[in-house]
């Protein structure tokens, strides 16, 4: 939000550089919101979109192809002839179900672990043997889980690198036991991992992993 546009209208009093306020879409209707306001009431509510930015931001809400059409004007009164038309592809986001993949017998969860650190500063007073005064949480820190995990098959194999190498977007575990009736999926982001040959069985790898907790799944 906040970018500028030029729009031709089809009532030429209105045409100018305006600034986006927000986009939403209602009902399947696609809507721009401008920070100014019209010159001319418009009985069209279509118009030309020209970005005066050398470079913008697209984004899409399901996976597909999309095609922008590129021009190059001289000024408002021309056309040219020649469009080119990068096709760009979105894909939806992705992410691995780490307890279903275990669940399915391809990985073994041997330990999960949350930690959360950071978020309160507090400090003795110097020559004072009395606890902290005013310890009090000015930020609710970094939530953060680790994770050591055995690959037990190729299917275990293949989904954990994917997620080492950042092909799927987050991963979930959810952590709790199944005598629970409630529990939370967490969103994870790795931070950092490393892969270990086990001397007992060398057909296992057990990897060690560290995530960022980023959010819940719902």
């Amino acid at each position: 939000m906040g970018q500028e546009i030029q729009l031709l209208w089809s009532s030429s009093s209105n045409d100018g550089v305006y600034t986006i306020q927000k986009i939403e879409t209602v009902g399947g209707t696609h809507s721009i919101y401008l920070n100014e306001e019209l010159s001319v009431a418009e009985s069209n509510t279509s118009a030309s979109i020209f970005t005066t930015q050398p470079a913008i931001s697209v984004a899409a809400s399901t996976a597909g192809s999309a095609k922008i059409s590129l021009d190059v004007l001289d000024n408002l009164s021309s056309t040219a002839a020649a469009p080119v038309n990068i096709f760009t592809t979105f894909r939806d986001q992705t992410s691995l179900d780490l307890n279903a993949l275990a669940d399915s017998g391809n990985i073994a969860i041997q330990s999960a672990s949350l930690s959360r650190s950071g978020g309160i500063n507090a400090a003795m007073p110097l020559g004072e043997r009395r606890y902290p005064p005013n310890a009090v949480h000015t930020r609710h820190g970094l939530p953060k889980l680790s994770m050591t995990v055995r690959v037990i098959d190729d299917t275990g194999f293949n989904r954990i690198y994917r997620l080492l190498n950042n092909s799927y977007n987050y991963g979930i575990y959810q952590h709790h036991d199944t005598t629970f009736t409630s529990w939370v999926k967490y969103r994870l982001k790795l931070e950092n991992f490393t892969v270990n040959r086990d001397p007992q069985n060398l057909q296992h790898q057990v990897v060690n992993i560290s995530f960022f907790i980023v959010g819940e799944e719902v």
